[in-house]
């Protein structure tokens, strides 16, 4: 050991050893020579020259550079833990309400049917048989912000029944899309016990796909009179005022449902 104090790179043990590392074949830890030391060394330094320097131990560069990287991943592992219960948190709040998979449930969102969709699946307004009803402050292409309310639960009832009168649960022309692929397209959805209505049309969100060919003008036109009859009803489902609510619509194997946060 030098007179001004430790010798940099250098490690100390309290027997007053003072070792530097060389290379050698030699095992890292096989005795060196009869002085005591246990680790590969050259040169010693005086017992009285470290309790001179008040030094007792002193890590080798490899030990503080595995210390450092403990304190970071103890650090990362607390962040992670963190998070975690924010997550566990926020899904064990969240409410999942089905359309396509549900029972008498009417629904109006957009999709993207691009090979590189633009946007992400959106709802324009849903509403359930307990008369709950979340909307878009967007009446045509939906998304965020939603609002949501509770209007009377016989109301979704009562216009299933119009439906189911007129015979449109069983009309197979209604099958039918009149939306193009890779175009943005909005589906209108009316569902009751096994049977379900299924509306998509690219013609609200381009009026470019407003027409039909000649041969198909009759049973467009037919097509049309019952969306617009659907949509104005819908529009009629969502009341003047009601609530910012965190959600977004969910999309997975073709099944849609809303998420509430």
């Amino acid at each position: 050991m030098s007179a001004e104090g430790p010798l940099p790179g250098h490690w100390y043990t309290t027997d007053g050893c003072h070792c530097r590392r060389v290379q050698t074949s030699k095992r890292v830890g096989e005795r060196a020579d009869a002085s005591g030391c246990e680790r590969l060394h050259v040169g010693h330094v005086h017992s009285e020259d470290v309790a001179k320097h008040g030094l007792i131990e002193r890590l080798d560069r490899k030990e503080l550079s595995m210390t450092s990287r403990e304190v970071v991943f103890a650090c990362y592992l607390a962040v992670a833990v963190a998070c975690s219960a924010t997550d566990s948190g926020r899904n064990a709040s969240q409410v999942l309400r089905p359309i396509t998979d549900g029972r008498d449930v009417f629904a109006v969102y957009t999709e993207d049917w691009g090979f590189t969709p633009g946007r992400d699946p959106a709802l324009v307004v849903a509403l359930w048989p307990d008369g709950y009803v979340v909307w878009s402050a967007d009446r045509i292409r939906g998304g965020k912000p939603y609002h949501a309310a509770r209007i009377s639960p016989d109301t979704l009832s009562k216009f299933v029944a119009r439906i189911q009168c007129e015979g449109r649960f069983r009309d197979e022309t209604l099958v039918r899309s009149w939306a193009p692929w890779e175009s943005e397209l909005t589906t209108v959805r009316l569902s009751h016990s096994e049977h379900a209505i299924t509306l998509r049309s690219a013609h609200e969100l381009d009026p470019n796909h407003a027409t039909a060919p000649g041969k198909l003008r009759r049973q467009y036109e037919e097509f049309r009179s019952l969306w617009d009859e659907i949509r104005s009803w819908g529009d009629g489902f969502i009341p003047s005022t009601g609530s910012l609510v965190d959600g977004e619509l969910v999309m997975k194997s073709g099944a849609a449902a809303w998420k509430e946060y």
